[in-house]
């Protein structure tokens, strides 16, 4: 414990620790997502794109975490008396670094190869022939 060596308590190193600064590093891991997202989206649906980005948010982190809870219940591992911890490592190595790398190739498909200060989507609400299709090989009808 190294907060205890220099000099913090427990409770203190946990409140300004996971609770503000966790916060604020999600907020500022975010914000790229949400940048490019106003970008994506035509004028006038700014908010409701943001709205519906929100909820899927939240619904992932609600289906994560009944998903973890599964996933400690079929490692055998017990939080009550007599505790189970046996098979911890094993499910932080595959939850929190084998499977967020599953994340990478999707970044190279899904994420336009254009500068955040490009422009994606015209002022008509049209994606612009230069950005979205010419990335995915789409024709316009």
């Amino acid at each position: 414990r190294i907060n205890v060596s220099w000099g913090v308590s427990d409770k203190a190193f946990y409140m300004f620790g996971d609770a503000v600064i966790g916060n604020f590093v999600w907020m500022m891991a975010s914000m790229p997502m949400l940048v490019l997202t106003s970008k994506l989206v035509p004028k006038g649906l700014e908010a409701t794109t943001y709205a519906l980005l929100a909820g899927f948010q939240n619904f992932g982190s609600v289906a994560s975490s009944q998903i973890g809870i599964y996933a400690s219940q079929y490692m055998g591992i017990q939080t009550t008396a007599p505790c189970n911890f046996e098979n911890l490592n094993t499910l932080v190595l595959v939850c929190h670094c084998l499977l967020p790398l599953l994340c990478i190739p999707l970044t190279f498909l899904l994420i336009p190869n254009k500068k955040m200060t490009d422009t994606l989507i015209d002022e008509k609400g049209d994606a612009r022939s230069d950005s979205i299709e010419s990335l995915l090989d789409l024709e316009q009808p």
